[in-house]
Parts: C-alpha cells; sequence; structure tokens
C-alpha cells in the first residue's frame, strides 16, 4: 500500500506543477508566435522561475522544453504543432518519475 500512495502524492504533487506550468507555457508560445524565433530563457518570456505554489520552472531554448519541478521530480514539456498547426504540449517524466506517477493531465497533450 505504501508505493501505491507514493505514487499518488508524487502524481498529485506534479498534476499542480503541470497546472501552475500553464502560464508559463502561454508566455512561451505567444513569444514564439510574434518573434518567430524562442526565447533563450524564461526571463526574455517574461516568465518567472518559481510558482505561486512552489515549482520550479527551467527552459532549454533547444526545441523550447519546459521543465517543471515539483518536491524534487520534474516533468519535460515539450511543444509540437497538431494537426491543424496549434501548438500543443506533450509531457513525459523527468528523471526518476515512473510513468504510475505521470498526472492525467500528461497522458494527453496540453493546450497551451
Amino acid at each position: 500500500a505504501i508505493p501505491a500512495y507514493q505514487d499518488y502524492t508524487v502524481r498529485e504533487n506534479l498534476a499542480v506543477a503541470v497546472d501552475d506550468s500553464q502560464h508559463a507555457r502561454e508566455a512561451l508560445v505567444a513569444y514564439y508566435l510574434s518573434k518567430k524565433q524562442v526565447p533563450q530563457s524564461l526571463e526574455t518570456a517574461g516568465v518567472d522561475q518559481s510558482t505561486p505554489r512552489g515549482s520550479w520552472l527551467s527552459l532549454n531554448p533547444k526545441g523550447m522544453v519546459l521543465t517543471v519541478t515539483s518536491k524534487g521530480r520534474s516533468l519535460l514539456l515539450t511543444p509540437n504543432r497538431d494537426s491543424e498547426g496549434n501548438i500543443v504540449w506533450t509531457c513525459s517524466p523527468g528523471p526518476g518519475v515512473k510513468p504510475a506517477q505521470l498526472p492525467p493531465s500528461c497522458r494527453q497533450p496540453l493546450q497551451h
């Protein structure tokens, strides 16, 4: 029962982190669409590295991959174009995150 509970608590913390990253994803997409280039940092796009509920954000400008970290666990959010040309984000586990710990929102593409 303890491993299942641990997976649940990690999943819930990461779900909050994904929700908290929405503003950053929106700002990154807006920057990309207006400037036609990937921002070199979160600061360039006007995004803080921390969220109000304690998650941390970092940006890899190569591919505009956003890393969201909460309580030592990370998710990688990667933008892609869908079949209609809209930018959607796919979510993948960072180091140490098991598939069972992925929040439900990470099991389908995220809108920015």
